[in-house]
């Protein structure tokens, strides 16, 4: 079979649902973040952070992310207020990716857990 010429077999799996609570609005990503995806994820952050909601990256259904994804969570990072920008550890291979990046004293990392309100919206 050939891929090369097909734009749907190239095309990553990636979704972002948005759920609102009262506390936070949580963006649920499935899928792989990387240089194809991360600006359809940054553009939804960007949107919760205009509307004056803390948000919460609920990365456990991430399956792949790059440096671009990272790029995305640490430049929202500094883009929010104090506590306003929260992440999921996510998948083995996303928590590795802030082990060896030393992200993960920079991001806010949150229980997986905590998005668990989601249900409540």
């Amino acid at each position: 079979m050939e891929l090369a010429g097909d734009p749907i077999a190239l095309r990553p799996h990636f979704s972002i649902e948005c759920l609102r609570t009262a506390a936070a609005t949580i963006l649920c990503v499935t899928g792989e973040v990387d240089i194809a995806t991360a600006p359809r994820l940054a553009e939804g952050i960007r949107r919760c952070r205009d509307a004056g909601a803390s948000v919460i990256v609920d990365l456990e259904g991430v399956e792949f992310m790059d440096a671009s994804g990272l790029n995305v969570l640490v430049s929202a990072t500094q883009s929010f207020e104090a506590g306003a920008f929260s992440v999921t550890p996510g998948s083995p291979q996303v928590q590795r990716l802030f082990e060896i990046t030393g992200s993960n004293t920079l991001l806010h990392i949150v229980s997986p857990a905590a998005p668990a309100g989601r249900n409540a919206a």
